[in-house]
């Protein structure tokens, strides 16, 4: 129910391509914002801050209400959802006008508020698919490809902005969170969980061993 489960793998590159966009606001979205957009340290170190502990906790608690309350707790559903919008707030976050402070705040925080539902409810959904008898394991695949991000927005994204400015390193986010949107997209007709597939095969291993 995992490792040739496809829904796991999705799951798991779309955890992938959100956890490149959250780390490279927690990374470098304080430095942006005093280098690109002419706001002082502290308040850029803020408005970060903010947007996490704001956006993120809002962001968590209305994903998961949403989820339950109009996707039939079809986690995966609400992460394409997310997933776009954290996407398009990062992009505006990023072509937002210098000068305007509160606008930049604004976009960060929406960029938190979309990035914590998927980041809460990868894992979810993930568990649903694996069942109870392998969601630690499909977990476990979820948190290495999220670690594994900070391959992307660290070293690398630090080398783009050192060599060719802040503009291509949120454009390569921007790109990496509309290939997580169009992957996870590949689930939209999934059922909640695998519990009926589960039962399928475990039927089908009774059959044969009698």
């Amino acid at each position: 129910m995992v490792f040739a489960n496809p829904f796991i793998w999705i799951l798991a590159v779309s955890n992938f391509c959100i956890y490149v966009v959250r780390f490279t606001i927690l990374d470098w979205g304080a430095t942006f914002l005093t280098q690109y957009k002419g706001m002082e340290i502290s308040t850029a170190g803020t408005v970060v801050a903010a947007s996490e502990l704001v956006g993120g906790i809002a962001g968590m608690l209305l994903a998961g209400w949403f989820t339950d309350r109009f996707m039939k707790s079809r986690a995966h559903r609400t992460c394409f959802i997310c997933t776009v919008g954290a996407t398009l707030s990062f992009f505006l976050f990023w072509k937002s006008p210098a000068g305007m402070p509160w606008l930049s705040a604004i976009f960060i925080c929406l960029s938190s508020f979309f990035i914590y539902g998927p980041q809460a409810l990868l894992g979810t959904s993930a568990s649903q698919q694996a069942t109870k008898h392998a969601c630690a394991t499909a977990n476990g695949i979820l948190g290495i490809f999220g670690y594994a991000s900070t391959a992307i927005s660290g070293v690398t994204f630090g080398y783009l902005a050192d060599r060719f400015g802040w503009d291509s390193v949120f454009l390569v986010s921007v790109i990496i969170g509309l290939v997580g949107a169009a992957v996870v997209a590949l689930m939209w007709k999934a059922p909640a969980d695998g519990y009926a597939k589960a039962e399928k095969v475990m039927a089908e291993i009774s059959e044969s061993e009698q």
